[in-house]
């Protein structure tokens, strides 16, 4: 009897628990952009990106952008040309807030939206609207800020990557942009430059496309489930303690 009432407690638990509603799954949605392209006397494609752009709209009012540099690359620097640590495409002036780490020297270095002497350019990818600088604007590998680039762009009506409305293929890469505010390309077709070096070299990297993915957060279990849960527990322990006492142990 009391392996009867043992199993009917877990089960009612297990039943229970498969029934019991969980707190609504959180979607994340990530963008990645590979500084794959360089300059090496002509645009030139390399077979295994130098780098990656990381963009994730961590709420409507906010993208975050993580730029990671492949090995044997190892900083960020200025070297004229002009050349600068990195450059992305906005629709508008929006906020940028840099994460900086003890060994870090980036900074905003502005935003520009027209042709002039203060929209950034990086030969031969083109102008770009936002600057990140760094270095204290000293030049060469010897002032060069090391990876990762960590930034935050807030736009108080609204932000996305590619627009509410973009376009993905069958196997996530970016087609259309959608509307609202949000990153874009320039007029070459490049989302991103940056200056980089490995020590002894400097040139210039960028990308051309982005990709999405999803990434869903399994939901968690609401505070009424906590409770029917703890109370499911309990039953399934008081079932097994009673057993244990009417349990006898004979020797022959």
């Amino acid at each position: 009897m009391t392996n009867i009432i043992a199993r009917s407690a877990a089960l009612a638990l297990a039943s229970g628990l498969a029934a019991l509603p969980l707190a609504a799954a959180d979607a994340t949605v990530t963008y990645t952009s590979l500084l794959e392209y360089y300059d090496h006397g002509g645009i030139t494609k390399n077979a295994t990106p130098f780098g990656v752009v990381t963009l994730e709209e961590i709420d409507a009012n906010d993208v975050k952008v993580t730029v990671t540099l492949n090995s044997p690359l190892f900083g960020f620097l200025n070297t004229g040309g002009p050349h600068d640590p990195f450059l992305f495409n906005l629709t508008g002036n929006y906020g940028v807030t840099i994460s900086n780490n003890a060994s870090q020297t980036f900074y905003n270095g502005g935003y520009s939206a027209t042709a002039t002497s203060t929209q950034w350019t990086a030969t031969p990818f083109g102008d770009f609207t936002n600057r990140i600088g760094c270095c204290g604007d000293a030049n060469g590998s010897g002032s060069a800020s090391p990876p990762p680039l960590v930034f935050t762009v807030h736009d108080a009506a609204g932000i996305t990557f590619a627009g509410i409305g973009a376009t993905f293929s069958g196997t996530g890469q970016l087609l259309t942009l959608g509307t609202g505010d949000h990153f874009l390309s320039n007029d070459g077709g490049w989302w991103f430059a940056a200056d980089v070096t490995d020590g002894r070299n400097t040139f210039n990297i960028a990308a051309r496309d982005a990709y999405t993915t999803l990434t869903t957060t399994p939901g968690v279990p609401e505070p009424a489930t906590w409770l029917m849960m703890v109370g499911g527990f309990g039953l399934t322990g008081a079932a097994l303690r009673a057993r244990k006492r009417r349990t006898t142990v004979s020797f022959a």
